[in-house]
């Protein structure tokens, strides 16, 4: 009985060793519950926007339509495919939606229809006030997925947040680079770990 408690004892510590000040134990690796093979699965706190969903569909369309302007609510699977289509993760253009717009309820992008207040380019419906604006969100959307995953990814080579928002919105035009930088990252921790609430 003595020798069986000990051989528990030392599988136990094995299982879950114990990590003192001197020692540097791994965090264990938590993973999204959306995906259960780790090829798909991401750590919270990773900024790259490449990469396969970490939320899924119904996860935008609750976001949207509980927060959203009201044309964007069932827009998610959109949302959703045309990230999956441009190797983007959906979620960093749910995250960039919000910080813009609140989902469509602020400022230009409430006539506008472009999840990140775009400047105006070559693909969109029309050109007011400097902006692109679009015929429908869901062309906002491609928008947007187009102008980051080919400029920003493809020739620029930025693949995070910290790359990409320094020239996305960058301080000489009034931005908080930092808070943009922190907003982004603290939803995206958020909403992996399936919270519909905002940082």
């Amino acid at each position: 009985m003595k020798g069986t408690l000990f051989a528990l004892v030392g599988t136990l510590f094995l299982l879950f060793p114990l990590c003192g000040a001197a020692s540097s134990c791994e965090q264990p690796v938590i993973y999204n519950t959306y995906s259960n093979n780790t090829t798909n699965s991401y750590y919270y706190g990773n900024s790259s926007i490449t990469g396969q969903p970490s939320i899924t569909p119904d996860f935008i369309n609750k976001m949207l339509c509980r927060y959203g302007n009201l044309q964007v609510c069932g827009t998610g699977q959109t949302l959703y495919n045309d990230g999956i289509q441009h190797g983007i993760d959906p979620i960093f253009a749910l995250a960039f939606f919000w910080h813009e717009s609140n989902f469509g309820t602020k400022g230009e992008a409430q006539y506008s229809k472009s999840l990140g207040n775009l400047r105006c380019i070559n693909i969109e419906a029309s050109c007011t006030d400097g902006y692109a604006w679009f015929s429908s969100w869901e062309n906002g959307y491609t928008a947007w997925y187009n102008l980051i995953a080919n400029l920003y990814v493809k020739q620029w080579g930025l693949h995070t947040i910290d790359t990409i928002i320094p020239r996305y919105a960058p301080s000489a035009d009034g931005n908080n680079e930092q808070a943009y930088i922190s907003n982004l990252k603290s939803n995206i921790s958020l909403w992996r770990a399936g919270n519909t609430t905002f940082a």
